[in-house]
């Protein structure tokens, strides 16, 4: 994680379960935030995190927040993957996520749904924002079936992630 997780202070927008989060404690985090408009769905992610280290569980915060009003100030590192801005009712949140990190973040890792003009997106806002980019990679996704608006067994697609710093631009 090119240094960005151990004895650091990570974000995680839009945690859901708190995956990344959970996972950057285990790599040496000092302390993990867990940010989600969904009260729900960070009750369940304190309870998963609790029930399977309560030392871990300790270094969470738990905030409902949206994350486009992002209230967190600063932090070292925010990890996220948010919406992918596919369908109507959220076109463009991936976007406002990145905003929100950058404003906050030394350091950014996102994964955004593959098109050549979402790559460069990503690029120009990072460069606007005082930010360069460190990486980009190119992966294929499987989601099963679990949505309704899901129409295939297994839905395939393109994605990329990009590790972005400040003062790099």
């Amino acid at each position: 994680m090119m240094g960005d997780i151990e004895d650091s202070v990570v974000l995680e927008l839009g945690c859901g379960t708190g995956r990344f989060v959970f996972g950057a404690l285990m790599l040496g985090a000092r302390l993990g935030i867990c940010l989600d408009i969904d009260e729900g769905v960070l009750e369940y992610a304190r309870e998963a995190h609790c029930s399977h280290s309560r030392q871990l569980c300790r270094r969470v915060v738990y905030m409902v927040a949206d994350a486009l009003h992002n209230p967190v100030v600063s932090v070292d590192t925010v990890l996220m993957n948010p919406p992918f801005g596919v369908y109507e009712s959220n076109r463009g949140l991936d976007m406002g996520f990145l905003s929100s990190a950058l404003d906050v973040a030394s350091s950014v890792y996102s994964i955004h749904k593959y098109t050549e003009k979402a790559v460069e997106l990503v690029k120009t806002r990072a460069v606007e924002k005082g930010f360069g980019v460190v990486k980009i990679g190119f992966l294929e996704l499987k989601i099963p079936m679990m949505f309704e608006t899901h129409r295939r067994r297994v839905h395939r697609f393109k994605a990329f992630y990009v590790v972005l710093k400040r003062g790099l631009g």
